[in-house]
């Protein structure tokens, strides 16, 4: 076989989903979900308001909550192109290689009023990403548009979050953000990173070929924190009775940028997870 050289596209968004597991499994399917085929394209979805029910069983002195996880609408959008309609018509009459134009692809995911079991709120979570691809170029620019994360409340305490696209916009390959860490960066936006708590390693911290970093460069409780509460990062808190809350994860790789603004690990007495807000978008040619 010889083919010719072509971006393949890759690009997805999702808005809501959660398993419960415990003490009743329950599942709400991915509500809100666009993904683009291998020659690009665009897929949209709209989703209204939903509950998943409170498991019926166990715990019933703790549990008041008339329902578990609600929210009242989901968007998602996925989209790619060639940069330039012209040269793509060119490419289809075989006028042009198919690798010769770059490529964009777009995601976006848009959650509105996110609760979780009375406990957690979120009146905003909404996500977007940019990836950008250059035939010419070893790596993909990726980068970040219209993040949000408004209106959280966390038993009743209002959190401030500050999110850091900059960061991530001006360093929009892994090469330049790898490059950046080991120059030194400044204090509050090293910690946007996960390091070992033993390394000494001034590289940045890679595992299978991904960075884990955090888009959330400050948490700021306004009138006091809930009581059971441990911060586990700049990013992230466990709640004795809810579990663990992380914002705004990014794992980045040499070719894509994957970005979660909530998950949550349900700890005693319910056990499952839940994700808010999420998609990926990357840039690579075959072969």
């Amino acid at each position: 076989m010889n083919y010719p050289r072509r971006f393949i596209f890759h690009a997805n968004a999702t808005g809501v989903s959660a398993h419960i597991r415990c003490p009743e499994e329950s599942i709400l399917e991915v509500q809100g979900a666009s993904a683009l085929p291998v020659v690009g394209g665009f897929s949209t979805s709209k989703v209204g308001a939903k509950n998943l029910p409170v498991p019926k069983t166990v715990h019933d002195d703790e549990i008041k909550f008339s329902d578990y996880l609600r929210f009242d609408s989901v968007e998602t959008t996925a989209s790619g192109d060639f940069a330039d309609k012209k040269k793509a018509i060119a490419i289809s009459l075989g006028k042009l290689a198919p690798d010769a134009v770059p490529t964009t692809a777009t995601v976006t995911s848009k959650v509105q009023g996110f609760r979780v079991a009375d406990i957690f709120e979120a009146k905003l979570a909404q996500i977007g990403i940019i990836s950008s691809a250059n035939p010419k170029a070893t790596e993909p620019s990726i980068q970040l548009k219209g993040n949000k994360l408004e209106g959280v409340k966390v038993a009743g305490f209002e959190l401030k979050v500050t999110l850091d696209e900059d960061l991530f916009n001006k360093y929009d390959t892994l090469e330049k953000l790898q490059a950046a860490y080991e120059k030194g960066l400044p204090k509050e936006r090293m910690e946007m990173f996960h390091r070992s708590p033993n390394s000494r390693s001034k590289k940045l911290q890679m595992s299978k070929g991904l960075a884990y970093a955090t888009i959330i460069r400050k948490l700021e409780w306004v009138n006091g924190k809930p009581e059971g509460l441990k911060e586990l990062g700049v990013n992230a808190f466990s709640l004795k009775g809810f579990g663990d809350v992380y914002l705004g994860e990014l794992l980045i790789s040499s070719a894509s940028r994957r970005l979660t603004m909530i998950r949550i690990q349900f700890g005693y007495p319910i056990g499952g997870e839940a994700s808010a807000a999420e998609g990926e978008s990357n840039g690579s040619h075959w072969p």
